[in-house]
């Protein structure tokens, strides 16, 4: 019996982010939530931001661990002043649910980023990709990750939602949608989000090559 292979995998994968159309057959009222990290972008905003501001910002880089003793939100904001809308247009994207959120905000379904990325990385998000009408992100004071976000969500969005995620993070919010988009290739998280919503549909993670890779790392 012939082993299964990366590729058949990817392909399988893909064969199910195709019947995506159907699958996100939901009233066009409720609203797609999108996340950032690992969901829209294949990367991590806040390993990005440190990146940029190690670069431009070196100097400083001592302040880093003092920021850290005030909480993540504040280093978030901190460092995602050294990114620039230059910056956020390389992050590396993943296509099929770009496509999908560009679909469905011209059926005239309300498309919203919720991260845990400092506003503003998510207002330069949110100037990449217009369709985003709404964004709910971190601010110097709180971190908008896992049951905060979810809360935040919630308290917004009280008739439900449908919301993309990636991670464990991400199983507060799930548990609060009405249905639940995984970008991943786990088996064993799509079974947990099962427990807690609908799994409306599954794309992959967008696996980055060397040439991202080195890009990321700014060589």
């Amino acid at each position: 019996m012939k082993a299964a292979s990366m590729e058949d995998f990817d392909d399988l994968a893909s064969a199910k982010s195709r019947r995506i159309e159907e699958l996100l057959d939901y009233d066009i009222a409720l609203p797609l939530v999108i996340d950032l990290d690992g969901t829209l972008i294949a990367t991590d905003a806040l390993h990005e931001s440190l990146i940029f501001y190690l670069k431009r910002r070196w100097l400083d880089a001592w302040k880093i661990p003092f920021w850290t003793v005030c909480g993540r939100a504040i280093v978030k904001s901190r460092l995602a002043r050294a990114v620039t809308q230059d910056d956020v247009a390389g992050f590396p994207v993943n296509d099929e649910l770009v496509a999908l959120a560009e679909r469905e905000a011209a059926r005239g379904r309300r498309v919203i980023l919720a991260t845990g990325a400092d506003i503003s990385i998510a207002e330069k998000i949110q100037s990449r990709y217009p369709f985003f009408g709404q964004i709910i992100a971190s601010t110097d004071g709180r971190n908008m990750k896992g049951a905060e976000k979810a809360k935040e969500v919630n308290e917004q969005l009280p008739d439900g939602f449908i919301y993309a995620g990636d991670s464990s993070a991400d199983l507060h919010v799930w548990s609060r949608a009405s249905a639940a988009i995984f970008v991943g290739r786990s088996a064993r998280m799509e079974k947990k989000i099962k427990t807690r919503t609908e799994l409306a549909a599954v794309l992959p993670t967008r696996l980055l090559g060397f040439p991202s890779f080195r890009r990321g790392l700014r060589f």
